[in-house]
């Protein structure tokens, strides 16, 4: 089932490849803008390095999120096969302003809590201590990291309120763990590849295909518990849940992208 999800976020993003492209844009002129933001901030008459700090983690994280927003609405629609146009962002941009602004200053709070932690824990030296609570910390940011993926996907999917869209998402992380984890390395491989090419591809557009993808493949698994109560989750039909997907993406193969004479 993974395998497949891998396929389908590669070719979904491969049918709006000049859509991807300005949307991964519109990212880099965001970090263009978080990067003038913090060189502002540092040319303030200002010396409080603690309220610096913790500017310099909100302004990015805020605006990082503001754009997700409409972005994620985008990748919602190529998922499900639709063709967004250009002023469809703009819509969903509108529509998820306050829940990204909201799900935004949750994270660039958590970053900030996280960055003066583990500050005073380095800075405390018994690293008896210190190393054990550094490690809680980056395992915990990890594992929200893990869930946060999804709460865009089920925001725009299955349910638009913000605090019931956070429980659920934690709420599917725990209850697979697996696949969770494996989206979000999946996501982190595509970042990595995006670094050669300067974030243009596949670039940070190409994560709200994998996780609206993740799931709505997910979601699946439920309707199909829903629909036969008793049902052992540890036995779920992939292949014939899968079969109305694996027939609109088609039998293209990974390989015959890369190797069409081999197809």
């Amino acid at each position: 089932m993974f395998g497949f999800l891998i396929k389908k976020a590669f070719f979904n993003f491969w049918d709006n490849l000049y859509r991807m492209m300005l949307i991964n844009l519109g990212f880099i002129l965001v970090l263009a803008l978080s990067l003038l933001a913090i060189a502002g901030i540092n040319l303030l008459p200002f010396q409080n390095d603690i309220l610096k700090t913790i500017l310099f983690v909100i302004i990015p994280l805020l605006l990082f999120h503001i754009y997700s927003g409409g972005v994620h609405g985008m990748a919602k629609d190529v998922i499900d096969y639709n063709k967004p146009g250009f002023l469809d962002f703009f819509k969903y941009l509108k529509m998820n302003l306050v829940p990204s602004i909201i799900f935004g200053m949750i994270n660039a709070l958590l970053a900030v809590l996280f960055v003066f932690a583990t500050m005073f824990y380095i800075a405390n030296g018994h690293l008896f201590f210190s190393i054990p609570a550094i490690a809680f910390l980056f395992w915990a940011s990890v594992l929200w990291l893990g869930a946060s993926q999804f709460f865009f996907p089920i925001l725009l999917g299955l349910d638009k309120n913000i605090f019931k869209a956070l429980k659920k998402m934690i709420l599917i992380f725990l209850d697979n763990p697996f696949f969770s984890i494996g989206t979000f390395l999946y996501s982190l491989v595509a970042v990595l590849l995006s670094i050669p090419t300067l974030l243009i591809l596949p670039g940070f557009a190409f994560l709200p295909v994998i996780h609206n993808s993740a799931l709505k493949l997910r979601l699946l698994k439920y309707d199909y518990i829903e629909e036969n109560p008793g049902a052992d989750p540890r036995k779920i039909p992939w292949e014939s849940l899968l079969a109305e997907e694996r027939k609109k993406i088609g039998k293209r193969t990974v390989k015959g992208f890369i190797f069409p004479w081999k197809d």
